[in-house]
């Protein structure tokens, strides 16, 4: 009989915590848009676009998209190449998560090309990131491994502990 009333505690109390969190989550999302609502179409728009984007993807991904969108436009209107990869990468997460495989390559692939464009050793490794990841989503581990190894390239590269640390871990959980 305890431990029925434990494991009925440890439910409430597991599903109290994930409506806290998803609460926060919203609120953040309800400031975020306000924000949204009388911000200039500057670079600041960008980023915030994208997390309003990123606030979504633990909630309810399905809006992501909506404005990973804005922020690509608004990228490509203030010719912002940052800008560009970021919303382009965002919409290959979008795509990954909606088990849209092949149109999250097609983003990811263009994140490569832009990355190499803009010499940018940090997109680049976001990039490859992305892009393992897609084909780990599909099951394609044989070929997400020379992804990873790639990024963790890019991690020594940039000499970032952190970053080669994650690329490790990936690479061993792959």
């Amino acid at each position: 009989m305890n431990r029925k009333i434990i494991f009925i505690i440890c439910c409430f109390c597991f599903f109290v915590f994930i409506q806290n969190s998803f609460s926060q989550n919203e609120h953040k999302i309800d400031s975020l848009l306000n924000v949204l609502k009388t911000a200039k179409e500057d670079t600041n728009k960008v980023h915030l676009l994208l997390k309003i984007s990123a606030q979504y993807m633990s909630v309810n991904p399905e809006p992501m998209l909506a404005y990973d969108e804005q922020a690509l436009a608004l990228s490509e209107k203030l010719n912002f190449a940052t800008g560009k990869f970021l919303s382009s990468n965002a919409m290959a997460v979008y795509y990954d998560l909606a088990n849209d495989f092949g149109k999250a390559l097609e983003y990811a692939k263009k994140n490569i090309k832009i990355s190499e464009g803009n010499n940018n050793t940090d997109e680049l490794f976001m990039a490859y990131n992305t892009i393992a990841s897609i084909y780990d989503a599909e099951g394609e581990f044989k070929i997400s491994i020379p992804f990873r190894l790639k990024a963790l390239a890019m991690a020594e590269k940039l000499n970032d502990s952190l970053r080669i640390a994650s690329a490790c871990t990936n690479i061993g959980i792959t």
